[in-house]
């Protein structure tokens, strides 16, 4: 036999096996039992002590529609009852005798059944019964004894009250015969009687029974609501697992269950809960039940289940549990057949789900399959109940508890696969970490030794080894130096980092100067905050004494402190304070930096941690430099500590102990700081700034740009002075004038106070405002053609190049920058802005020409007329009209702007003609700042004039009004031309500034304005009109271009 087939025959053997035991059981004890015949059950035979409690099954009479007292039938007195037994079988439902009679399954009726018994049964023994369930509401009368009820049955449904839950109750027997009368109403239920066997015996064999039936009840509810508390723990640690929610509410699900069926054990908890209620809870849980055994199968065998049949069933519970909360009982019960089958069609497909599983060869298919033949017991048991073959499930509950024991095995079974699995991997995980130790170590020795090369040729050409140098190469050999000085301390920190955590880090402590190296290392420090706001401070007592540590390890502590501070403070002031107490020496770096949230110490001096929230990630580092500042000052016998408010700054406080050997000159040792710069050698003193310059460069830069006319113009944005450094550099070379900004704020200023430039360099990642940011706030005012962007980024994902191209960048440049590339780039962007910058003018030089015939040929024949009538105003008006020609010729090609005071006077040339020509017809009103220096678009406020005067005012016979405004407003220049003319619809205004307008009257002047405004400033002209009334024509120039 092939292998594979094994488990399947193991499952069909573990589901026949139970169930032929468990009918064969059933049947052999069913043949050994009495049955009632035609309302009397004979028991004279019967031992109460060997075989326990019999049930009182079989054939019993029932009269329905009608009470009947226990004295209807004494004597012969039920002859006279007009009303005929009829028979029924129990246990059943008396749904079939009542439609018979003409009810259904709510009403009421009398079951009556005569017990023999025999005298030796007497002998000093109480009797009873074991009631299970009889719906909905009964009482019980044994030889005219009431023993025992549940509810109050009534005639209707107002009089009954039902309840329907288990009991036992004793009587004493007189004689050889005994006298069942029970009295049944059902007004809740679909169905109705006698609904499990009443069992009847001694009073032993009773109490036996009931406390064998409580006890397994207990017994199962337990095996469900542990181990769905356990799961639904579980569920809490992994909640990304779904399966572990499914099976803990499945036994969460069948612990109601149990608590409501069989001996229903929430009557002993809680009595007084209505019967309603109950059977609202019984329809809600077994909802639940079947719906999490579905998804929970689904979902631990994955691709298997069809979709469609899964949001059906969900469908479905979602209708049932609404119906269980708010339909009455009388009608969530019928459907009880129906969601029977519904319950055996879903364990069909589980099983089939699992059957599927296994054929496919999916993970953990053979154990599903294993233990889901529990669930086929619980489906055949089901329906050889429902056919009436065998009345006892009490294997169900067995059977499921079997499912749910053999899944929390499998569950154990798999968190042990993965913890063995977890420790392989972190066994090789341990294994590759001592790799990348050593090969951080080895990489970082052979780094260190040309690197250390580096800086010593560096700062030796720095002290003149070479000979003498210019001020601007001294100045780039301190940007190398404290570069490589940066780089060592990162170096330092990589091999430190390895040596801690294998504790290999020796410590070479001894009397230690801490003014000397503090000094060294400030001045290292204070070039790497070149070109921001900081001032350095000292705050020395007069005599600091030695301190008793390791002097390579002190200067490392220093540099991670300062560097640190430097690094988010972008303007302010960095202290570093010294106070001296009893055997220690305390030194703090006060910064007034973005500071750190309270809850975020600890975490700060963890590796690899820096404490940044969402908005400060653009402050890139390893996350090392704290945490080893903390290791070495603990090694060193001292402290760290940090205080801050985020926002305003930080204070990390390091004490360490002072020597305790007598001090001599030569026990100190010290260390001789690097030559800085004269700016910073003046620096360094007593409670003085340790660096306070600016970048001269960037001012020479700017002064060239005010006298520059030809060469193009670049704004490189980066937070580290080095990449700007470095960036100038190349491009300097090309003989461009290079602007500096080291934030996106400082960026956005440059823009403001600099129109002329005509390319922006920026990083990605910068504090405060991001390069994306930048890049939004300046095409805001500037669109892709008018100022190109490159953006520098270490970032290659197809996302983050997406959102920078969203964001308005040009091009794209990889970190780090090849000169060659770079070039090569910024070439193509400025050459790509100069070709659109010659298409725009050509199409404004072409427009303007457009715009000076409207007026020339009328302006001579007034002219002509003139020259008869009075010659001496027509030699006036030739002067005007010189004047404005030669004020319209001088406005070249290339001038994208001129001056306000320029305009004005062409218009005040162009109305002399005007007025000359309509005389009273014009009248003008002017409202002008004279004193605004504006600079403007040339012929953007004559054009509109003009278009005033002949289409608004002179189409009118009697002429009008002109009114010219021109004004500040909110640091804005708002120029408004009004006339009190023919006016136009409002429609078509938009078909005008769109040059689409077929009327004679539509010239090219307006459109020609309207879309230079909206090159030019991303807005264009304003108009408000209405018929009869006159027009309104206006536009604004935003504030940077307003200077008074």
């Amino acid at each position: 036999m092939k292998k594979q087939w094994l488990v399947p025959l193991i499952v069909l053997l573990l589901i026949a096996a139970p169930v032929y035991g468990f009918i064969r059981q059933y049947l052999v004890d069913k043949i050994d039992h009495p049955v009632a015949q035609h309302g009397v059950i004979d028991l004279r035979q019967w031992d109460y002590s060997t075989n326990g409690t019999v049930s009182l099954n079989g054939e019993w009479d029932i009269y329905p529609s009608v009470f009947l007292n226990p004295q209807d039938f004494q004597n012969g007195a039920s002859a006279k009852i007009n009303i005929p037994a009829q028979p029924i079988q129990v246990p059943q439902s008396w749904n079939k005798v009542m439609q018979k009679n003409g009810s259904s399954a709510f009403g009421y009726a009398t079951y009556h059944l005569r017990i023999l018994v025999g005298d030796q049964q007497q002998a000093e023994r109480l009797y009873g019964i074991h009631v299970k369930n009889i719906r909905t509401a009964h009482r019980i009368f044994i030889n005219g004894q009431r023993v025992g009820s549940s509810g109050t049955p009534g005639t209707t449904a107002a009089t009954t009250v039902p309840n329907n839950v288990p009991y036992n109750t004793w009587v004493p027997i007189d004689g050889n015969t005994v006298d069942l009368v029970v009295q049944v109403s059902n007004y809740s239920y679909s169905s109705g009687g006698i609904a499990y066997p009443i069992n009847f015996g001694d009073m032993t064999a009773i109490t036996k029974e009931r406390e064998i039936s409580i006890i397994s009840d207990i017994a199962v509810m337990g095996g469900f609501l542990l181990p769905g508390l356990y799961v639904l723990i579980l569920y809490q640690m992994r909640r990304k697992d779904q399966t572990l929610l499914y099976l803990g509410f499945f036994c969460i699900a069948a612990f109601l269950h149990v608590l409501t069926h069989g001996e229903k054990l929430f009557s002993m908890i809680s009595p007084e809960l209505s019967y309603e209620l109950v059977l609202r809870v019984q329809l809600g849980c077994s909802v639940i039940f079947y719906y999490c055994l579905l998804f929970y199968v689904s979902k631990s065998l994955p691709n298997v289940a069809h979709v469609l049949v899964l949001r059906s069933y969900r469908i479905m519970s979602i209708v049932l549990l609404a119906m269980s909360v708010f339909t009455p009982t009388s009608f969530f019960t019928q459907i009880d057949q129906i969601w029977f089958l519904c319950n055996l069609l879903t364990i069909a497909y589980v099983i089939y789900i699992v059957v599927r599983a296994v054929i496919r060869k999916q993970p953990h298919s053979q154990s599903m399959l294993l233990s889901v033949h529990s669930l086929a017991v619980v489906a055949i048991i089901s329906i050889i109940s429902l056919r009436g073959i065998i009345d006892n499930t009490a294997i169900i509950p067995i059977e499921v508890l079997f499912f749910v024991i053999t899944q929390c095995l499998m569950i154990g079974r798999q968190f042990a696969l993965s913890f063995q699995q977890i420790e392989n991997l972190s066994q090789q995980l341990l294994t590759l970490d001592e790799l990348k130790n050593e090969f951080i170590a080895n990489t970082s020795h052979a780094l260190r030794t040309p690197l250390h090369g580096m800086i010593n040729m560096t700062e030796s050409l720095i002290e003149g080894a070479a000979g003498p140098l210019e001020d601007k190469q001294v100045e780039q050999l301190i940007v190398v130096s404290s570069t490589g000085h940066k780089l060592a301390a990162l170096i330092n920190d990589i091999l430190d980092y390895s040596k801690l955590k294998n504790g290999d880090l020796l410590l070479d402590r001894k009397a230690v100067n801490l003014r000397t190296i503090a000094e060294s290392v400030l001045e290292i420090v204070s070039y790497t905050a070149a070109g921001r706001q900081i001032v350095f401070i000292q705050e020395w007592p007069e005599y600091v004494p030695p301190l008793y540590t390791d002097e390579d390890r002190l200067s490392q502590i220093l540099y991670n402190l300062l560097g640190n501070a430097v690094k988010f403070t972008e303007q302010g002031e960095i202290r570093f304070i010294v106070e001296v107490g009893a055997g220690y020496v305390t030194f703090a770096v006060v910064d007034t930096g973005i500071g750190i949230e309270a809850d975020r110490y600890e975490d700060i001096f963890k590796s690899f941690e820096q404490g940044l929230g969402l908005s400060e990630q653009s402050y890139a580092g390893t996350g090392l430099g704290l945490s080893i500042t903390k290791k070495l000052v603990e090694l060193n016998d001292g402290q760290i500590t940090v205080e801050s408010i985020l926002g305003q700054g930080s204070t990390f406080t390091v004490t360490l102990p002072t020597a305790d050997v007598p001090v001599t000159k030569e026990m100190i040792t010290t260390v001789q700081p690097m030559t800085p710069p004269p700016e910073v050698k003046q620096s360094i003193s007593k409670s003085k700034p340790v660096l306070q310059r600016e970048k001269e460069p960037l001012i020479n830069k700017e002064d060239e740009l005010s006298h520059s006319h030809h060469t193009q113009v670049i704004l490189i944005v980066d937070d580290d002075p080095v990449n700007l450094r470095v960036l100038n550099n190349i491009l300097s070379l090309q003989q461009y004038v290079v602007i500096e900004a080291q934030s996106g704020k400082a960026a956005l200023d440059k823009l403001r106070y600099h129109p002329k430039i005509d390319l922006m360099i920026t990083d990605w990642m910068m504090p405060g405002m991001s390069g994306l940011e930048l890049c939004r706030q300046v095409r805001q005012r500037y669109s892709l053609s008018e100022l190109p962007i490159l953006m520098l980024t270490a970032r290659s994902r197809p996302e983050d190049i997406q959102n920078g191209f969203a964001a308005g960048v040009n091009d794209f440049l990889g970190k780090p920058v090849h000169a060659i590339e770079l070039r090569a780039r910024v070439n193509t962007l400025l050459e790509l802005k100069s070709s659109v910058q010659t298409v725009l003018r050509t199409e404004m030089a072409f427009l303007q020409a457009q715009i000076k015939p409207h007026f020339l040929y009328n302006a001579l024949n007034t002219i002509i007329a003139m020259c008869s009538i009075d010659p001496d105003q027509a030699s006036e008006l030739l002067i005007e009209l010189s004047q404005y020609l030669r004020r319209s010729f001088d406005f070249q090609n290339r001038d994208q702007l001129t001056t306000l005071n320029k305009e004005i006077e062409l218009i005040q040339s162009y109305l002399s003609l005007e007025k000359a020509r309509f005389d009273e017809r014009l009248q003008i009103v002017w409202d002008v700042d004279r004193e605004l220096g504006q600079m403007i678009p040339p012929l953007s406020i004559q054009p509109l004039v003009e278009n005033a005067v002949r289409h608004g005012l002179m189409n009118r016979a009697v002429g009008g009004i002109l009114t010219i405004s021109i004004q500040e407003q909110q640091n804005n220049l708002l120029v408004r031309i009004q006339d009190d003319g023919i006016g136009m619809a409002p429609e078509k205004i938009p078909a005008l500034l769109a040059g689409e307008s077929t009327s004679a009257n539509s010239g090219v002047g307006v459109i020609n304005i309207h879309k230079r405004l909206l090159a030019m400033y991303g807005q264009g002209l304003h108009i408000e009109s209405t018929v009869g009334k006159g027009t309104t024509i206006s536009f604004t120039i935003p504030g940077g271009e307003v200077s008074a």
